[in-house]
């Protein structure tokens, strides 16, 4: 019986009572008695079905409100299901504050905020994660309510060194992308909505993958517009790239977390995703988490946050520790168990050499007991143990295993010869000037081969000790160097990058037990490159009835001869050796056979030294007008110290009768490098900070200032006004350009104008 009937009911029984109440009290007295005598129950038992049928309602009711509570929640649990749709869509409203521009535009502005394309290091993790693993974290519970609740919240994956972190973030990442890129030549992977996403993977290797302004800058240009949208672009993102690269505002993390705000309340909802926050700069990590701080508390719509690094002792949390949850990465022993399981169904589907049953059996529980969680440590001595063949080798391998991952690699470097280790100290040393250095060349990969050949010998002489260049006889292929070095760097899927590291493990075994080979790196490189330079241009033939530049086009090099002057190793040797002598100078005081190595190079710190043939070859090539945008087609050996900061090299030109008087312009080209010692030495030889120059290259200034300002030297600038250097001087001739005009009448919108005033 429904509701409806039973309140029915009740009311016609408290109709009827009614009606026999009004009925029996109209009646005489004797007529009640006998009624009473007759049918004494009548009136009781109107008033117990009366009563019944009150409990009876009240059951009724109460299930009735049972029923519409439960509709009450499935409408509402409808109606929240109807909004995911809207929510994940950007909005009309949304739509009006994009901008649509041609998708090459928009790739070029975007490439103006950040050059590092994170899709082909995903690309890389994915091809290496091995199948069916990293499934737990997505199914977590605490991951589920992280991602499904509607506010901003951090999610941070705790990990210590070796346990996969990075292989679970990317399965976090893949989460979000609707299409994945499958190649290094693909797109980057669009969103699985139009909510905003972008993720970061930091390296501590590599310069700009540890920097917390680049990391910030990346997210930016991921954020900048709509994914399933390629035409599409916040206009404040295509208003800050539209201003000429000169005057284009510098993009600091001040900026980027503004810009980030902004871009978080175009979507309904965002997520980030940081890998490897312990991997990032400590000088400037407290800026990336206060930057995650300003985005969860400054932005209206909701931002996700998922951060994966290490528990380092005092590591603070990216947000407040009311948002923070953790999750142990012990989860994925499953994860270690099925990689086990998935290598030995492949050694016994590939090798001829069967273990027994009961050997598979012992190693896989050996090493799972022992792996501690760690992934990278599990794959390292399982490629151990297949080198070994008779199950006597193998058991005796499994009780000796190392504890940690330190201690194998220690192991593994302990096993290569002493040639093998001398090529992976090479290896690692050019790899690291690379990085450092944020050189790119197109082929590193090839070129890493022919460059770990070279060495520097000392060799006695009637002056004293003497660097000479050691070029080992044996050519070392791609092959070669991929086996020596298999365990400590390996191919990456950039070619300019060529080779990195496989895992910060190993990053950090070499930082502790070989620091020597990261001393003065840029130093030792650079001496190899100048006497590369100087052997191969002392003793090799070079034409002289054609142009130099068209006779190293047009013959192809002797690969094996690192001396032949078209071999690619001279090519990077005649493009980098300044600018390299600049950055060593520029970090410091150099050692003194650095600086022995390149006053010979130079020709020699004297007044009447002759330029070398070398370097009136780079003339012949071209090479010294565009060089680190240094002119120096017409410098001489001192002018080009000078732009380098070598002090030494400006001290023993003194000491030989060099004046200022015999060269104008050294103050000029001090402040072209930016070097306050250089400057600082040639104002106490007697230099003019107002020293104006006529027919100089119209690339840099008429006057020290000028070149400084030219150069965006900001130090030099400063140092120069504090010794009189008068802002206001104008060029000697009268091609005035407007960032060459006394500064009184430089126009507000150039940029210079704005560097000169803010150092002034």
């Amino acid at each position: 019986m429904s509701l409806r009937d039973t309140i029915i009911e009740t009311y016609t029984q408290s109709l009827k009572l009614l009606f026999l109440s009004h009925k029996r009290l109209g009646e005489g007295g004797c007529m009640q008695l006998l009624r009473a005598l007759v049918d004494p129950h009548e009136v009781e038992n109107t008033l117990s079905g009366l009563e019944k049928l009150e409990v009876k309602l009240d059951r009724e009711v109460q299930a009735c409100g049972v029923q519409l509570s439960s509709a009450a929640n499935l409408q509402q649990h409808s109606l929240l299901d109807s909004l995911k749709q809207p929510l994940r869509r950007i909005d009309e409203d949304v739509h009006k504050c994009l901008r649509e521009i041609e998708v090459s535009k928009k790739q070029q502005v975007l490439n103006s905020i950040s050059k590092i394309q994170v899709h082909v290091y995903h690309v890389e993790k994915n091809q290496r994660r091995a199948k069916a693993t990293c499934e737990w974290l997505v199914e977590h519970k605490t991951f589920l309510a992280w991602e499904n609740s509607s506010w901003s919240s951090t999610l941070w994956l705790k990990g210590e060194m070796g346990v996969g972190k990075s292989f679970l973030t990317s399965k976090v990442i893949d989460r979000y992308l609707s299409v994945i890129p499958t190649g290094m030549g693909s797109e980057h992977a669009s969103s699985c909505s139009d909510e905003g996403f972008g993720y970061f993977y930091c390296d501590g290797s590599i310069p700009e993958r540890r920097n917390s302004t680049e990391i910030l800058r990346s997210f930016v240009a991921q954020l900048a517009g709509p994914s399933m949208n390629k035409t599409a672009i916040h206009p404040q993102i295509d208003k800050l790239c539209g201003h000429p690269d000169a005057s284009r505002p510098a993009l600091g993390i001040a900026s980027c977390k503004e810009i980030l705000v902004d871009l978080i309340n175009t979507y309904p909802r965002s997520t980030l995703v940081l890998d490897a926050l312990d991997e990032c700069e400590r000088e400037s990590r407290s800026d990336l988490i206060d930057a995650f701080r300003h985005l969860v508390t400054s932005a209206d719509k909701p931002v996700k946050l998922f951060v994966s690094s290490r528990p380092e002792k005092g590591f603070p949390g990216p947000v407040s520790p009311g948002d923070l949850v953790e999750i142990s990465t012990k989860d994925n022993e499953n994860d270690i168990a099925r990689y086990i399981d998935e290598q030995i169904e492949k050694r016994r589907a590939t090798d001829d050499i069967e273990w027994s049953q009961q050997l598979y059996n012992k190693a896989r529980k050996t090493l799972l007991d022992k792996s501690g969680g760690m992934f990278k440590w599990t794959q390292l001595q399982w490629e151990q143990l297949l080198r070994s063949n008779h199950e006597a080798d193998v058991l005796g391998r499994l009780d000796t295993l190392p504890n940690d991952l330190s201690a194998a690699y220690s192991e593994i470097y302990a096993a290569l010869s002493d040639y093998d280790q001398k090529i992976l100290r090479r290896a690692v040393v050019w790899m690291t000037w690379f990085n450092d250095s944020r050189r790119y060349v197109s082929n590193m990969s090839e070129i890493l081969p022919h460059a770990v050949r070279l060495h520097l010998v000392t060799t006695n002489s009637a002056s004293g000790e003497v660097l000479r260049l050691g070029i080992d006889p044996d050519p070392v292929s791609v092959q070669s160097l991929d086996a020596i070095c298999r365990h400590f760097l390996v191919r990456t899927a950039f070619a300019w990058q060529g080779y990195s590291y496989p895992h910060v493990s190993v990053l950090e075994f070499l930082e502790c037990h070989h620091a020597d080979w990261f001393d003065r790196v840029d130093e030792h490189v650079g001496e190899l490159m100048m006497l590369a330079l100087q052997e191969c241009y002392t003793r090799c033939q070079l034409p002289t009835d054609q142009s130099m530049r068209v006779w190293i086009q047009s013959h192809p090099p002797d690969e094996h001869d690192i001396m032949d002057p078209r071999h690619e190793i001279q090519d990077i040797a005649r493009d980098y050796w300044f600018g390299n002598a600049v950055q060593v100078h520029r970090r410091g005081t150099p050692t003194l056979q650095f600086t022995e190595a390149l006053t010979r190079f130079l020709g020699g710190a004297s007044p009447q030294a002759v330029i070398p043939r070398h370097i009136d070859i780079f003339r012949q090539l071209e090479q010294l007008d565009n060089v680190y945008h240094y002119s120096l087609s017409q410098a001489t050996p001192i002018a080009m110290a000078c732009v380098a900061g070598s002090v030494a090299f400006l001290n023993e030109w003194t000491r030989n009768g060099g004046t200022a008087r015999d060269e104008p312009g050294l103050l000029a080209r001090g402040a072209q490098g930016g070097s306050i010692a250089v400057c600082s030495r040639l104002i106490a030889l007697g230099c003019n900070p107002n020293e104006c120059l006529i027919d100089v290259p119209e690339d840099w200034g008429s006057t020290p200032l000028a070149t400084g300002t030219e150069y965006r030297n900001v130090k030099a600038i400063k140092f120069l006004l504090k010794h009189g250097a008068d802002p206001n001087a104008p060029r000697a001739n009268k091609k005035k350009n407007p960032w060459q005009l006394p500064l009184v009448l430089a126009p507000s919108s150039c940029p210079y104008y704005s560097m000169r005033a803010q150092a002034l």
